[in-house]
């Protein structure tokens, strides 16, 4: 993997992002072969790639937005419920981004009406906790939008995002901390 001499978490991460965009771009060219060592190597490189990519903290929410969106791939383009709360959470982290970044309202959320949010987030939490097995109270409490970064942690606990969590966890609790804390 290549390495840069500027050890700054952005130009760490840059450098994870464009050796995992050169080993996917490799394992593309490779997929069609059958089996041999060079395809098999490529294969390990993406692996080891991916895995740099998703330990190097993100400079950014729209980083962990952007990891997000490489590890759920093509299920966020699928017709189920889980693909629906999966958009809702990486819009969120956007939206939230944009928010941390100083965007006046109501261009940083689209227009939404944040206390709504916050609002229906809270009640949607109080009904889960009073009820948590019901998967309908689960459903109902990940289609509402999150208010803050705390609650995105919250979705992504609920849908057990893979093996990528604890790095993506990780990263949006580093951005949490630095949140002003609200009710969840």
């Amino acid at each position: 993997m290549t390495e840069y001499p500027d050890s700054t978490i952005k130009s760490c991460f840059d450098a994870a992002r464009l050796n995992l965009e050169a080993a996917q771009a490799a394992a593309t060219a490779v997929q069609g072969l059958r089996f041999c060592h060079a395809r098999q190597r490529i294969m390990a490189m993406l692996g080891e790639a991916a895995d740099l990519f998703f330990d190097t903290p993100s400079p950014t929410l729209g980083a962990v937005a952007e990891k997000l969106q490489i590890q759920w791939g093509d299920e966020l383009f699928t017709d189920d419920g889980d693909a629906d709360h999966k958009r809702i959470v990486v819009g969120d982290i956007r939206r939230l981004e944009r928010i941390h970044a100083g965007v006046e309202e109501p261009e940083a959320s689209g227009g939404m009406d944040l206390v709504r949010i916050a609002s229906e987030w809270t009640s949607a939490l109080q009904e889960y906790t009073s009820q948590e097995a019901a998967p309908d109270v689960q459903a109902k409490l990940l289609s509402k939008r999150a208010p803050d970064l705390n609650a995105v942690i919250k979705k992504l606990e609920l849908l057990g995002s893979g093996p990528r969590q604890p790095s993506i966890l990780r990263d949006l609790r580093s951005f949490a901390t630095a949140e002003p804390q609200s009710a969840n």
